[in-house]
């Protein structure tokens, strides 16, 4: 960054620069570095339309306080009580027998603030769309289901939406972040790369890094590749686990023209 700072001001040293603090996980360095117009959504961290070594980086749309603080702490409570319930993502064994190098565990029933996300997610779609820069699309179903990183609990690099655009599945992943009072835990960071979708591969140099910060949806297209680091609070308690919300807006089948599939050519 120093060295940036005595080069000339450049749209190309511009995005260096925001590459460099959203790979450090300075959301909002980064977005002041993109030097967004005046008009652009607050929510709106990494526009669309944003290329960089050969692959799209992927937009990123960031809504905090989402709920009262109150409610945030009683989802935490509630998920607490309903730990009994969580299974192991991968394997779909129960928590008890996750291995602790795959301790990410998911709550696929009900809970309190279900439908408050589901509505959620239903009115505010046509504004996420609008900041990933994606075309309106018919949905076929919405995911809210809780999860928890604990014991080293991480997720690979993925995709969400590794089928043929045209295909039905998921469009929009978004993923709310919660605590209880004075919670404190380390790792469990978002890590969302920059993408060649359509090619399905990925740059594991550049990404943006999203720290979970309470009370914090994030938002991204499902078609790019991200991953969860290991996350660790104190050791077999499920309560200091890094807790979120994870929420899918899925799309009927049909194709879309999305920005980033005429990108084909590789990292450099």
């Amino acid at each position: 960054l120093a060295e940036l700072d005595r080069r000339e001001a450049t749209p190309a040293n511009a995005l260096t620069r925001a590459n460099l603090l959203r790979r450090s996980g300075d959301l909002a360095a980064a977005r002041a570095a993109l030097d967004l117009p005046d008009a652009a959504d607050p929510w709106s961290v990494i526009p669309p339309g944003l290329a960089s070594g050969g692959f799209a980086l992927a937009p990123l749309a960031v809504i905090d306080g989402v709920l009262p603080a109150q409610r945030m702490h009683a989802l935490h409570a509630q998920a607490c009580a309903l730990s009994g319930e969580f299974v192991d993502r991968i394997s779909g064994a129960g928590r008890q027998g996750a291995s602790g190098a795959a301790r990410v565990l998911v709550h696929q029933g009900s809970f309190d603030e279900q439908d408050f996300f589901r509505t959620f997610l239903d009115e505010q779609r046509d504004r996420l769309r609008a900041c990933l820069g994606m075309p309106d699309f018919a949905v076929s179903a919405l995911e809210v289901k809780l999860t928890n990183n604990f014991d080293g609990g991480n997720l690979p690099p993925h995709s969400d939406h590794a089928a043929a655009t045209a295909d039905e599945g998921r469009a929009i992943t978004c993923i709310y972040y919660f605590s209880g009072p004075g919670q404190e835990f380390a790792g469990g960071d978002l890590l969302v790369f920059d993408s060649d979708p359509q090619a399905h591969r990925y740059s594991p140099s550049w990404f943006t890094r999203v720290r979970p910060q309470p009370n914090r949806m994030i938002a991204f297209p499902s078609w790019f590749y991200h991953a969860v680091t290991p996350a660790s609070g104190k050791a077999g308690d499920f309560a200091s686990g890094r807790m979120a919300i994870s929420c899918q807006i899925r799309k009927a089948a049909g194709e879309l023209d999305l920005w980033w599939d005429s990108r084909r050519s590789g990292a450099e």
